[in-house]
């Protein structure tokens, strides 16, 4: 599905788009998970500035090698680690992107994936996930059948179960739901909701920042 960006514009368009989606702000901690080669760390490490800090992780050596040649900004890390086990303690993080990372997981990866992310952000935090979708009109889901001839089974698993769906199970709420790149590449944004804290009388109050 990288093609579909690429054809609408480029991939980096659409990692530009993400930066300015994710809202992010100078001084924050983002975690970049699925980080491939690191174009996207370096864009948002731009924006955070070096008060900040971004981390890209990811399972392949080749492809966290070929990151860190990007890494020539001190606020800029790479490391090799699976997304189903993140090396970071609780709420350590501001803000988390996913781009196209979750249809190529099995379902039990992709839950187990989203609980982790939920865990190293900070309550209020949010996740930023970039990825497939059905779209709609005749000839942009003609475009779609022929991508998918191109995916794993585990990308109809992802279409099937639904993203909110799966952001939902694992605890996100706030789901806000846009278009990049003239309006074909989908991104949704979920918020780790605040803690819930028992009132007086015994009725729930959440806190806020």
């Amino acid at each position: 599905m990288r093609l579909l960006g690429r054809a609408v514009g480029g991939e980096h368009q659409v990692r530009r788009d993400m930066v300015e989606q994710a809202g992010l702000s100078p001084g924050e901690r983002v975690l970049d998970v699925g980080c491939g080669t690191g174009t996207l760390a370096v864009l948002m490490a731009q924006k955070v500035g070096t008060s900040g800090e971004i981390v890209g992780i990811d399972l392949s050596p080749r492809m966290i090698e070929r990151a860190r040649r990007k890494a020539l900004l001190p606020q800029l890390k790479f490391y090799q680690q699976s997304i189903e086990a993140i090396n970071f303690p609780d709420g350590y993080f501001d803000a988390v992107t996913a781009t196209y990372v979750l249809h190529e997981m099995p379902r039990a990866a992709r839950c187990n994936t989203l609980r982790e992310i939920r865990r190293v952000l900070k309550p209020g935090g949010r996740l930023l996930v970039v990825d497939i979708y059905r779209p709609g009109g005749k000839f942009r889901y003609a475009v779609f059948r022929l991508l998918m001839l191109l995916e794993n089974p585990t990308a109809w698993d992802f279409l099937d179960h639904g993203l909110l769906n799966e952001l939902g199970e694992a605890g996100f709420e706030n789901f806000r739901q846009s278009f990049i790149v003239d309006d074909l590449v989908p991104a949704t944004l979920a918020v780790n909701p605040l803690p819930v804290q028992k009132a007086g009388d015994g009725t729930d109050v959440q806190q806020h920042d």
